[in-house]
């Protein structure tokens, strides 16, 4: 029997991939296993992550496709960095809706985003 490699960065759940809610070995992986580290971006991404969810409701309030896209890209990117597969991936699509300009699909999104958000939070805040 073949073996099959597995992405870490995604949990296997029946036949469907989805993506981890916290990456936390990916996370010690980058910083080296340096916990304090850890500790402080933590802090950082949580800080600025709530911002960024602030602007990105503002900007899909106001229909403004260009901002939407600029936020989802950061959140995604820093979602990632720290570990958060799952709320990057709702970002991801975020942002690909945003770029088609699909008002309908982005206001559905917002909500799994802020979801993700919140389950993320209380992962990584064990750390």
């Amino acid at each position: 029997m073949e073996k099959t490699q597995i992405d870490e960065s995604f949990l296997i759940l029946g036949t469907h991939a989805e993506p981890l809610i916290f990456d936390k070995k990916g996370l010690f992986e980058r910083t080296m296993n340096d916990e304090k580290l850890a500790k402080d971006l933590i802090a950082i991404f949580l800080r600025e992550m709530s911002e960024c969810l602030k602007e990105l409701s503002t900007y899909v309030e106001i229909r403004d496709f260009n901002n939407i896209n600029f936020y989802a890209h950061k959140i995604k990117g820093a979602s990632a960095n720290i570990g958060g597969m799952a709320l990057s991936s709702s970002a991801e699509k975020i942002e690909k809706a945003a770029i088609e300009c699909e008002y309908n699909r982005i206001v559905t999104l917002r909500s799994d985003i802020e979801k993700q958000f919140e389950i993320l939070t209380n992962h990584i805040k064990e750390v």
